[in-house]
């Protein structure tokens, strides 16, 4: 269910090196490098002045990307952009949440909205796991762990 941080299929596509920076629009600047079955396959940046995303890869490359970003998001207006920023959503949310897992324990309830997420202000161990099951039972979705690279479902 939440075994990523990854809100879209991303397929076998994958991204490294993440730089921001704001721009001449505020936080939306960005370059990084994109991968494909795990092999660099280009960069791509937006310098943040209104402008999409440009892409520095071969042609070839940038019609099989366009065409999954279709496939999983719909046929929308620079979709491929849409997919790229998922991608660094979600690496920022990964980010974010290993920070907060260093002393805190992430959890979720039944029913809670997309992002939103509770905490124990401990570090996972198995009697926090137990100490949150007992205090919400049923209502427990998922229980991030320590190492963030899996989801204990409950």
């Amino acid at each position: 269910m939440y075994k990523s941080f990854t809100t879209i299929d991303t397929g076998p596509y994958s991204i490294k090196n993440l730089k921001t920076f704001k721009g001449m629009e505020g936080m939306g600047g960005f370059n990084l490098t994109l991968y494909k079955n795990g092999k660099r396959i280009g960069e791509v940046l937006n310098d943040d002045c209104g402008a999409c995303h440009m892409y520095q890869l071969p042609n070839s490359e940038f019609k099989v990307l366009l065409d999954h970003a279709k496939k999983v998001l719909g046929d929308e207006f620079e979709v491929e952009d849409y997919f790229i920023d998922e991608m660094i959503n979600s690496l920022v949310n990964l980010k974010r949440f290993k920070s907060l897992s260093k002393h805190k324990t992430l959890f979720r309830l039944k029913g809670m909205d997309d992002g939103e997420w509770k905490s124990f202000n401990r570090k996972y161990d198995p009697q926090i796991r137990n100490a949150i099951v007992q205090k919400y039972g049923d209502e427990v979705e998922v229980i991030l762990d320590e190492k963030l690279d899996n989801v204990l479902e409950i």
